[in-house]
């Protein structure tokens, strides 16, 4: 159940009541007012245009708590890291970041953060290495996000390569769309973040040091 959402020339207009929610839109982003758990108006999905397209840079959220909580949701397609950030050992992050700021308390929400990606080739990132990260709060580092979850053991976390679910720690890429998603329980910063792409000249030496090792061995 949701609010469907479509901005208009003038700024904004309400569309298709499917569920009661209180949506406000601003510069900084899409404002949402989401009921305690179990109420009419405890989930909505929302993407970076103030709609409900889930085929692009979003979230689909839960409230799991006993109180009313309101969630900021904004997309800054041309920031990446700051110099004090850090990134987990092996990944790269790319640029854009979804922000999604809540009232909600860490573990008390069911969040399913999308971004769409256009040419993961030019980024230099292996395809099937995406992952979405998130800005550790403490540290400083971006980790994938299913480190970070809060309610759920590392049994219940499961990579999908296909259509996006609603399933604490469930991740993975959507192809089709061009959509990396993660299902976690806290609000943050969210980034793609992937594998870099070994440069030529480095698999080069890479082979021809193992060619010199093969011989060393074969001569012994």
């Amino acid at each position: 159940m949701v609010k469907e959402m479509v901005l208009g020339r003038a700024g904004f207009a309400a569309m298709v009541l499917v569920m009661v929610c209180l949506v406000q839109f601003s510069a900084l982003g899409v404002q949402v007012t989401l009921g305690k758990a179990g109420s009419q108006n405890d989930e909505a999905v929302l993407d970076i245009n103030g709609g409900t397209n889930p085929s692009i840079t979003g979230i689909r959220i839960k409230n799991l708590s006993d109180q009313d909580g309101a969630v900021v949701l904004s997309y800054n397609p041309g920031s990446g890291l700051k110099l004090s950030d850090k990134v987990q050992a092996g990944f790269q992050l790319l640029d854009g970041t979804l922000t999604f700021d809540s009232t909600l308390p860490d573990g008390q929400l069911l969040l399913r953060a999308r971004i769409r990606f256009s040419d993961l080739r030019a980024s230099r990132v292996r395809a099937n290495s995406v992952r979405m990260m998130r800005l550790g709060r403490l540290r400083g580092t971006w980790l994938r996000s299913i480190r970070l979850i809060r309610r759920t053991s590392r049994a219940d976390i499961k990579r999908l390569v296909d259509k996006p679910d609603f399933v604490m720690g469930h991740h993975g890429i959507d192809f089709n769309n061009k959509l990396v998603w993660s299902v976690v329980d806290v609000d943050g910063q969210f980034a793609i973040g992937g594998i870099p792409v070994p440069e030529p000249f480095i698999g080069l030496l890479f082979t021809a040091g193992s060619y010199l090792i093969l011989s060393r061995r074969r001569k012994k």
